[in-house]
């Protein structure tokens, strides 16, 4: 009688669906986590050709993990010194000039500047 009241194959159809549905729950919550994962692996699978040629000559993957971490390391503090005070005085003249330009925009002379600039403000 039990077979009548429940198909097999509605339970594994409900079964999957509730397996799919626990799953998806589970990334949502965890999704800060699993993207930091898939980023760690994404970084290990471009540090590894570097890593396995410097394996050799420095007699262990362990020392050529270190060597390549201190090169990265000190190839971004190396880039931040050359480029963080350009970047630094970018972001200052955007500050500038965002302000300037949403002044032009709440008074309405950015939109009159335009129409000027392309032809529109004259009469037909």
């Amino acid at each position: 009688m039990l077979t009548k009241l429940w198909d097999m194959k509605t339970g594994r159809i409900l079964f999957t669906i509730l397996t799919f549905l626990i799953v998806l729950a589970f990334l949502h919550g965890a999704r800060e986590t699993v993207t930091l994962f898939l980023f760690s692996i994404f970084f290990a699978y471009l540090v590894d050709p570097v890593v396995s040629r410097l394996q050799k000559p420095l007699q262990g993957r362990g020392r050529a993990i270190l060597l390549f971490y201190l090169l990265f390391v000190g190839l971004v503090v190396g880039l931040g010194f050359l480029l963080g005070p350009r970047v630094a005085e970018e972001g200052r003249s955007l500050t500038i000039s965002l302000s300037t330009l949403l002044d032009r925009m709440a008074s309405g002379q950015f939109v009159v500047d335009l129409a000027h600039n392309e032809g529109l403000d004259q009469a037909s």
